[in-house]
């Protein structure tokens, strides 16, 4: 593992096992969480969360992600990241990089979700005004039509009653087709 971006003052490398997978994914976006559990970076991080980055193993190589949430109080983080390369049977590994009073936000929603996807929508995100922000470029923002908030498997997610007329509608957009 190599050391941590100049300026840069904590790492912590994260592994995700491929054993699974019998061909190799290209730039493929993972969950990462950080719980209260992770005191070291708690304790590190800056409360706005603007100096965290993901990078290759080579610990310069930045990766693309996307804030899910950050709450500095209830120690709870959720980020979603490009991983450029998953190998077949193999295990694949990041580095989480923190601890840079001088950083500003690295985010990169849009880069984070490549053409691949036609859209990834966070389904409590902008609740209260009845759309739902599509992260990729496509801009295929949702409507909410009835459905209310509840606990989801990342974060919060949407309550969908059977036999009801609840949905989230999106636009007529080629990007769909």
């Amino acid at each position: 593992m190599a050391p941590p971006l100049t300026g840069w003052t904590y790492y912590k490398q994260l592994d995700y096992s491929n054993q699974s997978l019998s061909a190799a994914f290209s730039n493929k976006v993972v969950v990462v969480r950080i719980t209260s559990a992770e005191t070291a970076f708690w304790s590190h991080v800056k409360s706005d969360g603007t100096d965290v980055r993901f990078t290759a193993t080579d610990g310069t190589t930045l990766l693309n992600f996307e804030i899910r949430k950050f709450d500095y109080a209830g120690t709870d983080a959720i980020y979603h990241v490009q991983v450029p390369t998953f190998n077949a049977s193999a295990v694949t590994s990041i580095l989480l990089q923190y601890g840079n009073a001088a950083a500003t936000s690295g985010e990169s929603i849009t880069a984070t979700w490549t053409s691949a996807y036609r859209g990834a929508w966070h389904l409590d995100q902008n609740k209260a005004a009845g759309a739902f922000a599509d992260s990729t470029s496509n801009a295929n923002n949702g409507t909410n039509n009835g459905t209310t908030d509840a606990a989801g498997q990342i974060g919060r997610g949407r309550q969908f009653t059977q036999a009801s007329s609840q949905y989230i509608s999106l636009p007529d957009a080629n990007s769909l087709s």
